[in-house]
């Protein structure tokens, strides 16, 4: 009998999926998409580098991941490249300044997604723009580049969710200061009727 020989796997939305699932994987798995699992954890990032060291592509959007574990994953997962990380809140621009690929010795990834990780700033921005020249597609959306420029230097074109946060940001910007707040007395100096 033949062996299963499993490439790709896309468990996304499976919100029951858990740490303990991800103990069996089959090691054939280049590609495995678990976007939305929302309770996973470094632990299971520990079992992908054990068990599927040589994935190539990985969304864990939405999931626990901190930056413990994206370091572990680059440092175990060198032929990995696409990281999807989209809305991951405990990664922080420390995680990413500790991840940088440096020596060789790390994943070099293509594309990664950092879209709406509300942990991280300006200095991820910074970062990746400095210190990850492999990437050919990057998503920041929703942080604050210093210098936009950065990125169309790297020849890096802004998907949707950026052009849509630098378009908000700029109305944001843009928009007329609130009035303050009155108290009653002042409505009541203004002439409102005290019985409304």
């Amino acid at each position: 009998a033949r062996a299963c020989a499993i490439a790709w796997l896309d468990a996304t939305q499976c919100r029951t999926l858990c740490d303990a699932s991800l103990q069996q994987l089959f090691s054939t798995i280049r590609a495995l998409c678990l976007n939305g699992c929302a309770a996973l954890t470094d632990t299971s990032i520990h079992n992908i580098v054990a068990r599927c060291p040589a994935m190539q592509l990985l969304d864990l959007s939405w999931s626990q991941m901190t930056d413990d574990g994206l370091v572990h994953l680059l440092r175990g997962c060198r032929g990995l490249q696409f990281l999807g990380c989209a809305h991951c809140d405990q990664l922080t621009d420390d995680g990413i300044r500790r991840a940088r690929p440096v020596d060789g010795q790390w994943a070099e990834l293509h594309q990664v997604s950092f879209r709406s990780c509300h942990q991280l700033g300006a200095g991820t921005c910074d970062e990746v723009g400095a210190h990850w020249p492999m990437l050919r597609k990057v998503d920041l959306g929703g942080l604050p580049p210093r210098d936009p420029a950065l990125f169309q230097d790297h020849g890096w074109t802004e998907t949707r969710c950026q052009q849509f946060h630098r378009a908000r940001g700029a109305a944001r910007a843009a928009a007329a200061p609130a009035a303050p707040k009155r108290s009653y007395d002042d409505l009541l100096a203004d002439g409102w009727d005290a019985d409304l």
